[in-house]
């Protein structure tokens, strides 16, 4: 059989020269973004043997499409979603969820890319297939920092074994995920909640696809893939970020702040939207554009996973969604509502979504569970907090300028009464009201 990534699934199963596959531990199938594949633990032996390359492979330096982490993401999920599992064999030719080796008759095993776990890697790059093997992925990454991965990274031994990096598991960056392609028939492996410290991984070397575009976490106004609070004064339209960016002014007095990443460079852009006539204005990222009418609230963000934050408006007298060449329109909330939109399940596209005052319940459109969080007068958001691929519902009281992350204990002051929070920012008409700006 083919020896490439032989080294067994750490904690999984051990190979036997007789051929047959020993199971070491309980292996599990788990729903990831709908689908299964191998699940383990961070735990347990596993074989460090290099093997030997496979010889059908992309030319080296040859470079797919930009693509953003996000969007990474989503390939790898499709081809782990895949029914039968894809298993390791580096004859076979994954070509998408619904057409590969093994799944149908007629199939030609010599298109698509490689069933093996740098297959795996050049697929959710976007690379060409059959795709790189583990000795060239060093022609097209660059090695980074452990403490500065991000979910569609890679972690790499040259000539060994390749894995995805699929998200940080905890805030404070001391356990991860990852997804790889390994030795075994029973699909792409999961590994949950590995240490820094894991003896067998951390030899590995942290890479980033050279032509990855990293997408800007909402309110990532330096490009580090984290949030940044900040305010933007509506009485002088000045703009002022928290350790992030040089402070400036942008817009004016009735204009509604909409930043986001309109250009796909990574960084968030300052922007408003003028509700007198429904005019989006863009900080050096867009060409300005006219979309929505008045009583509409403008909800911008990334709904087609392209990478770039498309403008949009929701109207509150019907509950509908418009968007700008991005997506079908469609209806969800109500009028009390508040809409908050943002990539709540790390699939790399925004998900409409609502807070209702009221009751302070958040509402997701077939993304996430419903929830309570907040209390009446406060400003919901979303953000990026820790690098993984899901956003998080934040709020900020303007009563006394608190920050609050769902998930995480930590709070802290930043801003005051006057001010307006800066992130995933769309308000509702008793939000303006508050503010004066209705």
């Amino acid at each position: 059989m083919p020896q490439h990534c032989l080294a067994s699934r750490r904690g999984i199963r051990l190979w036997r020269r007789s051929g047959q596959w020993s199971t070491a531990v309980l292996i599990a199938t788990v729903l990831l973004g709908g689908q299964g594949a191998v699940a383990t633990a961070a735990t347990g032996p596993r074989s460090a043997a290099a093997s030997p390359e496979g010889t059908d492979i992309t030319p080296s330096h040859v470079l797919g499409a930009s693509i953003t982490g996000a969007g990474v993401i989503a390939r790898a999920r499709a081809w782990i979603a895949a029914r039968p599992a894809v298993p390791y064999n580096q004859l076979h030719r994954y070509a998408d969820a619904s057409d590969y080796y093994g799944d149908s008759a007629g199939h030609d095993p010599t298109t698509g890319w490689r069933e093996d776990c740098s297959g795996f890697v050049s697929y959710a790059w976007g690379l060409p297939g059959p795709g790189y093997v583990t000795s060239t992925l060093p022609d097209i990454t660059t090695p980074i920092s452990w403490s500065s991965l991000q979910p569609g990274d890679a972690i790499l031994i040259p000539g060994e074994h390749t894995a995805l990096f699929a998200q940080w598991d905890d805030s404070a960056h001391t356990r991860y995920t990852l997804w790889d392609e390994a030795n075994t028939q029973d699909g792409t492996v999961v590994s949950s909640g590995i240490t820094l410290s894991d003896p067998y991984w951390s030899r590995y070397t942290p890479v980033r696809y050279d032509a990855i575009r990293q997408r800007a976490a909402v309110g990532d106004f330096n490009g580090d893939g984290r949030a940044d609070p900040g305010v933007w004064r509506p009485a002088t339209g000045r703009w002022y970020f928290h350790g992030a960016a040089t402070d400036l002014t942008y817009g004016v007095r009735g204009d509604i702040p909409v930043p986001a990443d309109y250009n796909g460079d990574g960084r968030t852009d300052p922007a408003v939207w003028r509700p007198a006539t429904g005019r989006w204005y863009f900080h050096g990222a867009a060409t300005d554009l006219t979309f929505g009418v008045r009583g509409d609230i403008p909800v911008p963000a990334d709904y087609n996973g392209d990478g770039r934050t498309d403008p949009a408006v929701w109207r509150p007298a019907t509950g509908r969604w418009y968007f700008h060449g991005a997506a079908t329109d469609l209806t969800y909330g109500v009028r009390v509502d508040i809409p908050v939109p943002a990539d709540y399940n790390g699939d790399g596209r925004t998900d409409p979504a609502v807070w209702r005052p009221a009751t302070a319940r958040w509402y997701f459109h077939g993304a996430a569970a419903d929830f309570g969080y907040g209390a009446g007068g406060d400003a919901p958001l979303a953000g990026n907090l820790n690098a993984s691929p899901a956003s998080e519902a934040m709020i900020w009281r303007p009563s006394n300028g608190t920050w609050w992350f769902h998930g995480h204990r930590a709070s802290y002051a930043y801003g005051g009464a006057a001010d307006l929070p800066i992130s995933s920012l769309v308000l509702s008409a008793p939000v303006l009201h508050l503010y004066g700006l209705s």
